[in-house]
């Protein structure tokens, strides 16, 4: 891809120039770090941050860019922050717990947050109240994405794109439990300093 691949500095400026050129941009690096560009490629790239047309638009690239030096380990929620559901709580508890935090989807385990069971999502147990079942966190609970605490962000970002869940839980070496890393994470991650707020809702 390196070897092909000729940057036209002139060209890419006029693409910046436009809002829909900077979506195809932003999608074209993190297409091409996310199949492990070439050093040379990835310094093109670096230069490219440089010729965007205002500063938020500098300050997103920069956020693409810092993701090559990253791992999931570093942008997860580590476990005793994580909100998570108790597999045996009655519906009070979890509509509790929903209505506390608005997430739309929990680590879901048993007695404490190392007996993790998997992920539920929200939506899944409203579906079953709709059909007039009680919302049963055994029913629902989906396999989760598992994400090596060392796996680079770019390949995190991959990882969960792919994933219907968008969330993965992230394991040390030995296979223990350490946090969540969402697809929203990573994302805000990039967009943060621009918007302000890069915090996990």
């Amino acid at each position: 891809l390196g070897l092909a691949l000729t940057w036209r500095m002139d060209g890419f400026s006029l693409l910046f120039a436009t809002e829909w050129g900077w979506a195809i941009a932003i999608g074209l690096v993190l297409s091409i770090l996310a199949i492990g560009a070439s050093g040379a490629l990835s310094g093109s790239l670096r230069r490219l941050a440089k010729i965007s047309s205002s500063s938020s638009e500098t300050e997103m690239m920069s956020g693409i860019l810092r993701l090559g030096d990253r791992t999931a380990a570093d942008l997860m929620t580590p476990r005793g922050s994580v909100d998570w559901l108790e597999v045996d709580a009655s519906p009070k508890e979890i509509a509790a717990v929903v209505e506390a935090t608005g997430h739309s989807r929990f680590p879901v385990a048993r007695n404490e947050p190392n007996n993790l069971l998997g992920i539920v999502q929200t939506r899944d147990l409203l579906a079953r109240m709709l059909k007039g079942l009680p919302p049963r966190l055994k029913a629902c609970v989906r396999q989760p994405l598992f994400v090596p605490e060392s796996t680079p962000l770019l390949r995190t970002l991959a990882m969960l794109g792919k994933h219907p869940l968008r969330m993965g839980v992230v394991l040390d070496e030995y296979g223990a439990y350490q946090g969540i890393v969402t697809l929203n994470d990573i994302l805000l991650s990039i967009a943060g300093s621009v918007t302000g707020d890069a915090s996990d809702p």
